[in-house]
């Protein structure tokens, strides 16, 4: 905001609310919509879903929707058309180029296990263009469908009995709370593992390659900026990322045996020693 022109104090206010759970979003949803706020700005989905049954004309800007139209917040990238707005955590190409980078670090790879949510429009969209990619890059691919936490156990006997040989993850709530226990078995069976989100690295997994968070809360203050002064969130598009994050855990990957080629070093944002 600062990079905008405000100071906090001065001429804007940043009101903001922290839950321990979900279930309180409703609420205090509808207490910043009460004060009322002149822009609520949502971290992750749940966030967007409680602001939006707060309030349908304060303008919400969600800053990590994996994909505003099939997630219902848009009516398209270039006329949101509602009162909501805000950079999307998806492009076109980053399935392909996740698993692009997947099987470069280990050519070896042939059959990759892939954890999606079937009820989720998002998981089921990036799932779709997963089976699109795989072919050209001489992958094949095993279904690891997850509805609940209580899935992931059977999904892992189903990557074991099915014969995967790595592991990879699209965006989604369900698999976001999932991603230590997700490291720690692919690191137990010896499995590489692609997230879209930098917390699988960090919790021990291998690697991550996805929109950059920071990148994306910066273009959220722009959409703030517009808004308050006088911009309409329904005619403000939906920008698509263009700064990417790929993050390695270079212990991880000693720890499975492999070497990293450097050509995919040179490329990350950053290595975990």
């Amino acid at each position: 905001m600062r990079e905008h022109g405000y100071a906090e104090g001065e001429n804007f206010i940043f009101d903001y609310r922290y839950v321990e759970q979900v279930n309180q979003l409703p609420d205090v949803a509808v207490e910043l919509a009460q004060i009322p706020v002149d822009v609520l700005v949502c971290p992750n989905p749940a966030a967007v879903d409680a602001a939006r049954q707060a309030s349908s004309t304060i303008p919400i800007i969600f800053v990590t929707s994996a994909n505003p139209i099939t997630m219902g917040y848009a009516e398209s990238l270039s006329r949101p058309g509602a009162n909501m707005t805000g950079p999307s955590q998806l492009a076109p190409g980053v399935t392909s180029k996740r698993l692009q980078i997947l099987r470069e670090i280990d050519p070896r790879i042939a059959r990759v296990g892939v954890f999606w949510s079937p009820e989720n429009q998002t998981s089921a969209a990036q799932w779709q263009e997963t089976q699109e990619a795989a072919p050209v890059l001489g992958l094949e691919l095993l279904p690891l469908p997850v509805r609940q936490p209580a899935d992931f156990e059977s999904a892992f006997g189903m990557a074991l009995s099915g014969g995967a040989n790595a592991l990879f993850m699209p965006i989604s709530q369900i698999l976001m709370p999932q991603l230590p226990l997700i490291a720690q078995f692919a690191a137990a069976h010896r499995l590489p593992a692609m997230a879209f989100q930098r917390e699988f690295p960090d919790a021990g997994g291998l690697m991550s390659y996805g929109a950059s968070i920071p990148a994306l809360y910066r273009r959220a203050a722009y959409y703030v900026d517009k808004i308050l002064k006088g911009a309409d969130p329904a005619t403000l598009p939906v920008e698509q990322p263009t700064k990417f994050d790929l993050i390695i855990n270079l212990k991880t990957a000693q720890t499975l045996g492999l070497s990293i080629p450097q050509s995919i070093l040179q490329q990350a944002t950053e290595v975990i020693q």
